[in-house]
Order: C-alpha cells, then structure tokens, then sequence
C-alpha cells in the first residue's frame, strides 16, 4: 500500500470505526465480562496491531471485588508480539479512543515522515 494512503486511512479513523468483542474468562460468557478486544489493520492487511482493554474492579479494604469498573486498562500487541502496557483510564470511551490514538501515532504520525523523504 502506498505510504501516503496508509497516512490517510491512519489519520481518518475515529473510535466508532473500531469493532470491539467483549473477553470473558476461559471464553465463557457466564464467567463475567473480563474486557474487550479489537484488531485493527490497514486495508490491504500489510499491518496491523491488537487492542485489549482489561477491567480492574473496585475491591474492598480486604481485597474483595466489588461492583463496578475503577479502571479501564489498555494493552497494544503487534502481530505475534508480546502485549505492552499503554495506559490506564477511568472511562471506556477514553480507552477506545486511545487505542485508535496509537495506532494513528505508528501509521499516520510515523509514517508522514517516510512519505515526505519519498
């Protein structure tokens, strides 16, 4: 794919573009909802990285869960990668909009500047 059109694609995309699937613990939906997971590539699949968004639930004085989300833990694998730590959030919908933010930093912010060497 030409650089200036992956730059594009890159800088174009919004949250909502993002189709996020829920996690559930050993892939069981009746364990409790754990997250949510999304991929994200370019168009002619030349490149693309992975997004996971963890809960961490509020806890108690001795440690026990309580209802609620405290955090909302964003993670970025690349391909066959290791995931690394990006951020933690308090709202999901910043979560997801960082998550679109970092991969426009790789393909749009990145990459403008091998289109303007070319």
């Amino acid at each position: 794919m030409e650089i200036q059109k992956i730059v594009e694609y890159a800088k174009a995309l919004k949250p909502e573009d993002m189709e996020w699937k829920p996690l559930y613990p050993n892939n069981m939906p009746g364990n409790g909802l754990m997250g949510y997971a999304a991929y994200l590539e370019l168009p002619d699949g030349s490149g693309g990285r992975h997004y996971t968004i963890l809960l961490q639930h509020k806890e108690d004085e001795r440690g026990c869960m309580l209802e609620g989300v405290e955090l909302y833990v964003l993670f970025e694998r690349v391909r066959s990668g290791s995931d690394s730590f990006v951020r933690a959030f308090r709202t999901l919908d910043e979560a997801k909009a960082r998550a679109v933010l970092q991969f426009q930093m790789v393909y749009g912010y990145a990459m403008s500047y091998l289109a303007d060497d070319t």
